[in-house]
């Protein structure tokens, strides 16, 4: 049953039904046109003859009566004949004209061939032209009699004007018919390739998008022909595409994540042990070599301190190079979102309050409960409070928003800094983009694997000028899928 209802809405089978349908439609018009033609052509023979047969009856008449050929014609001859009778003449043997339809002509002699012959031209009495009007639209009959009074030859001169005149309107017609049947062919046909010819249109216009580049979309056309599998088998390649695009993004992700990991391997070898060494020395120098003048001693301490500054900075470069470039192993544990956000604050206070920028904390629910890894949430959202405390140089004001609701915790982290450019929006979480001179692009990178790996998401809304909105939901709990992350982070590792 499928098959035959797909047979019946093939292109063939409605091109099929389409030239039916105008067969059943054309014949019978052309037919009918063709009838009438013939009925026409037939009453203007039927009348030529009737004509005929009217003229030759008055010239025999003639023979046998005293009256004239003329007076006989207007007596005898019916009205709607008499246009058509052109001329009738009555010679004797010698080709003297005895009697005619015109007086005029008694007298004169026509040379006629010694048997009478019918002559489809103009008739000459003498060279005169018998009817100059109608000589071009003419017939002329010729036959000889035998009468008491000798051989007599007969002339009859009669007009084909109507018979020409409804052989050309015949024509006309039948001409005017062709052409009507013909525009409605094309108005048909162009009707009924409409609905193929736009569908063609759009997948044209759809391969060009794909040979730009243009995956993201589909054809869209439902039907139930040829057209439609065309459309249908177009948007299954796209999807394919569309796949194979998203495995070669993942498959060149993860060979820039080995990379990583092996470039992050060497940095912890290399550059970490150094670190801790200087940085013990620093706290080391500190402690034993101050100086004794206060105000010295001032100067040498924030000397200290912005070397340590600049050594936990490298360590946080460090760190995020082996967060990124290796599996997550999530320590799940019971954590309330309120202390980590507090314990985050209490790390950068001293600098945010030295740029003059307020830290606080709304909640609008009791505070929330999730099963999560702390040191990977306060390393998310330390990573948010700096950026947002470096994008305020002269100031401002930084709010944790904590919320619930029964199946997720909501955190936004709202700024009055000075926003972020929409074209930088778009790349904000792509590895290795950063808009800071000093930046890696890492770090947000590195906030979105660790928010993803709990099964939760992250967003940005910023304006410039304005500030910006990070906004995290984060499920109270993983799930399988977190497990399953883990077990197999563990596997690598």
């Amino acid at each position: 049953m499928a098959a035959k209802l797909k047979i019946l809405y093939s292109f063939r089978a409605r091109i099929v039904l389409v030239m039916a349908v105008l067969m059943a439609l054309t014949v019978p018009v052309l037919y009918v046109v063709n009838q009438q033609a013939e009925d026409n052509i037939k009453s203007q023979v039927e009348e030529q003859t009737n004509a005929l047969i009217s003229a030759i009856d008055v010239v025999v008449r003639s023979l046998n009566e005293t009256e004239w050929l003329a007076e006989i014609e207007k007596r005898r001859v019916p009205e709607d004949l008499k246009g058509r009778l052109l001329h009738s003449v009555i010679t004797d043997s010698s080709n003297r004209v005895v009697d005619s339809s015109n007086p005029e002509d008694i007298g004169k002699v026509i040379p006629l061939p010694l048997t009478a012959k019918p002559d489809s031209g103009p008739l000459t009495i003498n060279g005169d032209v018998i009817d100059t009007k109608e000589s071009a639209r003419a017939k002329s009959v010729i036959f000889s009699v035998e009468t008491t009074g000798g051989l007599h030859h007969l002339i009859v001169v009669i007009s084909t004007a109507r018979l020409d005149e409804a052989i050309s309107e015949t024509a006309r017609v039948l001409l005017i018919a062709v052409i009507g049947v013909f525009l409605l062919v094309m108005t048909a046909s162009v009707v009924f390739l409409m609905p193929y010819i736009r569908p063609v249109t759009v997948l044209s216009q759809a391969a060009r998008r794909v040979a730009s580049g243009d995956l993201n979309f589909n054809v869209g056309i439902n039907r139930k022909d040829e057209v439609g599998e065309l459309a249908k088998t177009f948007d299954e390649m796209l999807a394919g595409l569309r796949h194979k695009r998203e495995l070669e993004e993942k498959l060149s992700q993860a060979e820039r994540s080995a990379v990583v990991g092996r470039l992050a391997s060497g940095i912890a070898h290399e550059i970490r042990n150094p670190l801790n060494y200087i940085n013990l020395s620093i706290d080391h120098v500190g402690s034993k070599f101050p100086p004794q003048d206060q105000e010295v001693r001032a100067q040498f301490a924030r000397i200290l301190s912005s070397v340590k500054d600049e050594i936990a900075r490298l360590n946080r470069l460090v760190n995020d190079f082996l967060n990124y470039g290796r599996p997550m192993k999530l320590s799940l544990k019971t954590v309330n979102l309120r202390r980590v956000v507090d314990d985050v604050i209490a790390l950068v206070r001293n600098t945010a309050e030295d740029r003059g920028v307020q830290i606080g904390v709304e909640e609008s629910t009791p505070a929330p409960i999730v099963e999560a890894d702390a040191e990977l949430l306060k390393s998310c959202f330390s990573n948010i409070l700096i950026n947002a405390i470096q994008a305020m140089p002269a100031g401002g004001k930084v709010t944790f928003r904590l919320s619930q609701d029964n199946d997720s915790v909501q955190i936004e982290i709202i700024d009055t800094g000075t926003g972020i450019a929409p074209e930088a929006l778009e790349q904000i979480f792509e590895p290795y983009y950063s808009t800071k001179e000093t930046g890696i692009g890492l770090g947000l990178a590195v906030t979105k694997k660790i928010i993803e790996e709990h099964q939760g998401t992250i967003e940005v809304e910023s304006s410039l000028g304005t500030g910006t909105k990070f906004t995290i939901v984060l499920p109270h709990s993983p799930g399988e899928a977190a497990v399953a992350g883990q077990q197999k982070a563990e596997a690598v590792i």
